[in-house]
């Protein structure tokens, strides 16, 4: 048995459809309004420290934004009373605006971090290290990208 002739109207329609969920995707990019946000929800009412507790390390210029190198060092005492519990980076253009989420213990004894992103395109990638006893420390650093990235 054959199957059925098909259409030019309908290999037309698949054909139009076909390229629409890349081009969503390709348009879906977060803002820093959308980044302030998350960062609003993760303050919740606690105490904003000083920026200066976190050193971010990351190149001023990317060649390839598939794979930025990316180091966080928080100064935290690491103690069972007053350390770094989680470190939440974040993106203001990636097409989603959380790129990870760091969970750390004091059992750690240093509050240092590297890891490699990927970005979409220049933007400021901002980190939020959340204490015990509520309190957190926002900072950001710009990151100029060339070419590559996520979506492009």
């Amino acid at each position: 048995m054959t199957p059925p002739p098909v259409s030019r109207r309908t290999l037309l329609a698949a054909a139009l459809a076909c390229p629409l969920p890349l081009l969503w995707a390709r348009l879906a990019r977060a803002t820093p309004s959308q980044a302030q946000a998350l960062i609003a929800g993760l303050r919740q009412g606690a105490t904003l420290l000083s920026s200066s507790l976190i050193r971010l390390e990351a190149p001023e210029l990317a060649e390839n934004g598939n794979t930025v190198p990316f180091g966080i060092t928080v100064d935290s005492p690491m103690t069972a009373d007053d350390h770094l519990q989680r470190l939440h980076i974040l993106s203001e253009v990636n097409p989603l605006p959380e790129i990870a989420t760091i969970h750390v213990t004091p059992a750690l004894g240093v509050a240092q971090v590297r890891t490699r992103i990927r970005l979409a395109a220049t933007q400021t990638v901002l980190v939020v290290a959340v204490f015990s006893g509520q309190r957190v420390a926002v900072a950001g650093r710009e990151v100029k990208v060339t070419i590559g990235g996520c979506g492009g």
